[in-house]
Formats: structure tokens, C-alpha cells, sequence
């Protein structure tokens, strides 16, 4: 990755409960040295793609209201690097708002952002 150029990471999951289930909250532990685009991330919730969002520290936090049990999400979330070096984000994580014991983690993302030339 180079500095201040755009890139993007893919973002999927599907339901597996049953329709009616609490809202679904998915983070995306970002890397250090990247940063999102807000006006992207709006125009996915303008798009109903995802009900809304924040951005606390490095990590993205996608709210779903309702996910049926086959419903498959799908976006990609454009992120600018800004500093030289390599980086490692926060583990990433899907889970049912309430109750939030069954947490579903993956392995955190990893970035290489070169020395501009």
C-alpha cells in the first residue's frame, strides 16, 4: 500500500439465527496507519446497506438492525493509509447485540504501507 492512495477491505458475513434476532454488531479492527473514508462508510448506511456506524480508535463498528437466517451482507469499506510502516489492527469480530456471549472472531488484518518514493 502506498501513502495516501485509497484502498479497500471486503467486509462479509451471513445470519445464521432465526429472523427476529437482536441487533447484529460486526467490528473491524483496523491497522495502524489506516483510515477509513466516512463519506463511504455514509453512503453505505444512505444505501441501507448497513443501519449505521461509528468509528472509535481503530476499529469500524457496523450496526444491523435484523439479519434473517440466510441473509448474506456484503461491502467494502475504502481505507487511506497515512503513515509508513507495518501494522497489525485489533482482532475483527461479529456477535448478536443482546446477549453478546457468542462472539465470532477472526485473526486480526494486517497492512504493509511503503515509504513514499
Amino acid at each position: 500500500m502506498v501513502p495516501a492512495r485509497t484502498s479497500s477491505l471486503s467486509c462479509s458475513w451471513r445470519g445464521s439465527r432465526p429472523p427476529g434476532r437482536p441487533m447484529t454488531v460486526a467490528i473491524i479492527g483496523l491497522p495502524g496507519g489506516l483510515e477509513p473514508r466516512h463519506e463511504q462508510l455514509k453512503e453505505l448506511v444512505r444505501a441501507g446497506t448497513i443501519d449505521f456506524y461509528e468509528v472509535i480508535g481503530r476499529e469500524v463498528v457496523i450496526y444491523l438492525r435484523e439479519m434473517d437466517v440466510a441473509q448474506k451482507v456484503r461491502f467494502k469499506i475504502d481505507v487511506i493509509g497515512n503513515i509508513a510502516g507495518d501494522y497489525t489492527g485489533p482482532a475483527s469480530r461479529i456477535y448478536l447485540y443482546y446477549p453478546d456471549e457468542e462472539k465470532h472472531w477472526n485473526e486480526p488484518l494486517k497492512v504493509s504501507i511503503s515509504p513514499r518514493a
